[in-house]
């Protein structure tokens, strides 16, 4: 079963100078969600009952700030240069990672996700063995009977 993943970038923080650079981006924040699928478990021609798994989700978010230090006119990237990708990768450099999978939040988000299947498949069986009670009933329904209410 896959568990989807997002991580969004949200806003980007920048200071005016910075030495010898103008609008340098320092901060950038960001939100990752993750996201397993519904699981459908037995089948009604097999007789067992079918269990649907729900989807389970997680989400979380975070702010990373960029050094400055070292900064150098091959490694800078102005502000209104800056794109999405370029944040990326920033991020996963922080982490010293190559893939937005091996990103702490993106892998704590995945994780958590995981764990909360693994927790439900515990608790609920995928499928409860036997045949469903049926019969027939003789019941008529008769309604209360009416009050009088008093005349005053």
């Amino acid at each position: 079963m896959a568990i989807n993943y997002s991580l969004n970038i949200g806003s980007v923080k920048k200071r005016l100078t910075e030495g010898e650079f103008s609008n340098v981006v320092v901060e950038a924040s960001f939100s990752v969600s993750a996201r397993s699928d519904e699981v459908t478990t037995g089948t009604e021609e097999g007789g067992d009952l079918v269990v649907t798994q729900p989807s389970f989700s997680y989400r979380c978010g975070g702010y990373r700030e960029f050094s400055v230090d070292g900064l150098s006119a091959e490694t800078f990237v102005d502000f209104d240069s800056v794109t999405k990708d370029t944040i990326k990768d920033w991020l996963l450099a922080s982490e010293s990672v190559s893939t937005v999978e091996e990103f702490s939040y993106v892998k704590s988000s995945v994780e958590n996700v995981a764990k909360r299947i693994y927790d439900y498949t515990l608790q609920v069986p995928a499928s409860v063995p036997g045949t469903d009670p049926a019969g027939a009933s003789d019941y008529v329904y008769t309604p209360p009977a009416e009050e009088e209410t008093p005349a005053e």
